[in-house]
Parts: structure tokens; sequence; C-alpha cells
């Protein structure tokens, strides 16, 4: 409908995909970064503050 009321004769739903694909990959990628290192802080805790604060 937006071709019929605007006149373009390009395909809308081609932009829409354009500027919504990348935030969805981006959000897909934070959420595994996330998930990664929520992982690693489980299985390698950190030391003690007085161990960091010394080294």
């Amino acid at each position: 409908m937006t071709d019929v009321f605007t006149g373009w004769m390009w395909n809308i739903g081609l932009f829409e995909r354009a500027v919504i694909y990348p935030i969805m990959i981006g959000h897909a990628l934070l959420g595994s970064s996330v998930a990664a290192t929520q992982r690693h802080r489980a299985t390698h805790p950190l030391a003690p503050l007085t161990a960091r604060a010394n080294s």
C-alpha cells in the first residue's frame, strides 16, 4: 500500500529489511557475548579483591 500512496516504484519492504536486519544481528551478537561472559565467569571466578589489589 505504501507504493500506491507514495508513487514510488520501489519495494518498501526492502528498505524495512535493510534497516531491521542489522539491528537483529546486533542483538544476537550482544546476547551471545553476554552469555559467553557469564559462562566464563561461572567457570573462572574472580580472585578476592585483596589479591587483585596487591597485584
